[in-house]
Order: structure tokens, then C-alpha cells, then sequence
């Protein structure tokens, strides 16, 4: 797949499963816009922003600078927390089955999963397990 459909598809996903989080809504009806951005403001439901985590672990298809570029544009546009937990991009690199901070899952709404061909830590992979059990 080109990288440019690679990165369509990849929105279209990741947009889908922020709408599942269930706890968004468009702020104001149409008619109360005051202006065009005011249009892409969310309000959330329980006055909580939204947590986001990329897991960022590659090294073909340059999510390293990409996800972060998006992160600040949920950020900026939408009002999300973001934060990337970045793993190494070098394919002979020893510390490559790891991405540190992974205890962040915790606390994440959603976690966008950018990995190719770790074997992570047991202990990074519960964090991971215990997330996508709740």
C-alpha cells in the first residue's frame, strides 16, 4: 500500500474509534456557531479531555514523525490529551522490543497501535493486555 493511502486509512480509523469513545459530542447546534472554528470544537460530556496514546514502534513507514503531527493537531484543533510513547526506529537497534512509558495505558480513552515486528517485555505487553481487557 502507497503511504498516501496508508495514512487515509489510518485517519479514517483512528477518527472512527475516537467518535466510539462514547463520551464526545458536538458542543453547540449549528445555528450557534460563531464562527468557522468555533465548528471544530468538541465539548465532552464529563468535562474530561480525552486521552490518546500512539505506540509508536517502526521503522518503514516514518510514524515517528507523522503521529506526533497529529497528536498536536488533536490537540490543537480538538482539545485531546495526546501523547506519543516512541520506540526505536533502528532495525538492529538491541533496545527495539521496547517502548518506555508504557504504564501510561492506564490512563489512556484510546491507544493508536503503530507497531511492526516487536516482541515487547511481558511486563510492557500486560500493560497492553490489561488496557484491551477493559
Amino acid at each position: 500500500m502507497d503511504s498516501g493511502k496508508a495514512k487515509t486509512v489510518s485517519v479514517i480509523f483512528l477518527l472512527a474509534a475516537i467518535m466510539l469513545l462514547g463520551n464526545l459530542t458536538v458542543g453547540k447546534e449549528e445555528s450557534e456557531f460563531k464562527s468557522d472554528k468555533d465548528k471544530r470544537q468538541l465539548s465532552f460530556n464529563n468535562k474530561k479531555r480525552a486521552h490518546v496514546i500512539f505506540l509508536s514502534a517502526e521503522s518503514e513507514y516514518d510514524a515517528v514523525k507523522t503521529l506526533p503531527e497529529f497528536g498536536r493537531e488533536l490537540k490543537e484543533k480538538y482539545g485531546f490529551s495526546c501523547q506519543v510513547l516512541q520506540g526505536s526506529t533502528k532495525p538492529k537497534d538491541a533496545k527495539r522490543n521496547n517502548i518506555p512509558g508504557m504504564e501510561a495505558l492506564k490512563d489512556a480513552d484510546l491507544v493508536v497501535l503503530f507497531v511492526r515486528r516487536r516482541a515487547l517485555p511481558p511486563k510492557q505487553m500486560k500493560y497492553f493486555r490489561d488496557y484491551m481487557n477493559n
